[in-house]
């Protein structure tokens, strides 16, 4: 299921939320809508949804105009960040819900319910937890949960927003990554806001960079880091550096960064003022010599340079050609 949206745009009062908006999601494609607080990327989940109504534009499922649709006749599943269980009912009546309020006519049979609920709980691990409550579940496993109950009603479309947030980081980091694995098995067009760049790299297949309610770049996670359209793009989807030249500065991330502990041609002086293990990589800190800017470099951990290195001696670095 296709998604087309056609100008779309949107004003709170004197804010302008989204400017102009035109975006193609295609079916099967699982979309990162990505950027920083107050960018717009949850207004337009909501427009997409029928949660909100844009000033102006449309939205198009699979070519069909659903701008003037009610979100109950959009067939979207939505999951928030908070995941909006109902505390008083068990796992199963939580994913069982949708279908049970279907109109009488649509209605399964409480015996077809239970099967869909049984499998969509196999589907997301938690089979075994069907009779607990919510309150007796970890974070990770309410969210799997919220999302067994948006997939219950068989959606055209799933809508994530910010659905891993409430999460600390490990917790995070494999529910991505489960994600990205289930969205393989089920091909479902799937669109979820993140302001985490490294949640959007690792589980998008396209990236929607925007910024102040316009779209600042499209594209591949590998294409808008590598080959960012602006500034904006680049600073945003990872720590990055300058170093000032005679006329100008150049941007690089902290990964191309050349270290040598002698004086080397086209190298600029600096000195060590942090050493930070990071696991397989070391994060070092320098002040190159004048500019206040701080660098960072990463190096693998067993780097020539790292050997008895402390703070305040000195370092020659340059960035790689690559930058």
């Amino acid at each position: 299921m296709s998604i087309e949206i056609r100008n779309v745009s949107k004003h709170f009062g004197a804010f302008q939320a989204l400017n102009d908006i035109n975006l193609d999601i295609h079916s099967g494609e699982l979309v990162a809508l990505l950027g920083p607080s107050g960018c717009g990327k949850t207004t337009l989940l909501r427009i997409i949804a029928g949660l909100e109504t844009p000033d102006s534009g449309n939205i198009a499922f699979h070519g069909e105009d659903v701008s003037g649709h009610d979100v109950r006749d959009r067939n979207v599943g939505f999951v928030f960040q908070h995941y909006a269980l109902f505390r008083h009912m068990t796992v199963f009546d939580n994913v069982a819900f949708g279908l049970r309020m279907k109109p009488r006519r649509e209605r399964p049979s409480e015996q077809i319910i239970a099967d869909k609920v049984h499998e969509l709980l196999a589907m997301v691990q938690l089979d075994w937890l069907a009779d607990r409550y919510p309150e007796q579940l970890s974070g990770g496993q309410r969210q799997r949960i919220a999302l067994a109950r948006a997939l219950a009603v068989e959606p055209k479309i799933l809508l994530l927003d910010e659905p891993f947030g409430a999460l600390d980081a490990k917790v995070r980091k494999e529910l991505r990554r489960w994600l990205a694995r289930l969205h393989e098995e089920i091909n479902l067009t799937s669109v979820f806001v993140t302001h985490d760049q490294e949640e959007a790299m690792e589980v998008a297949d396209r990236i929607v960079v925007m910024n102040k309610g316009v779209i600042e770049q499209i594209g591949a996670p590998g294409e808008v880091y590598e080959h960012p359209a602006s500034d904006f793009v680049y600073h945003f989807l990872g720590d990055s550096n300058r170093l000032h030249l005679e006329g100008g500065h150049i941007l690089f991330r902290p990964h191309e960064v050349l270290l040598s502990r002698e004086a080397v041609a086209e190298y600029h002086g600096a000195e060590v003022r942090d050493i930070r293990p990071l696991g397989a990589i070391t994060r070092v800190t320098l002040k190159v010599d004048g500019q206040n800017e701080l660098i960072e470099a990463e190096v693998v951990k067993d780097h020539d340079t790292l050997v008895g290195l402390e703070r305040g001696e000195r370092l020659f670095i340059k960035p790689k050609a690559s930058a």
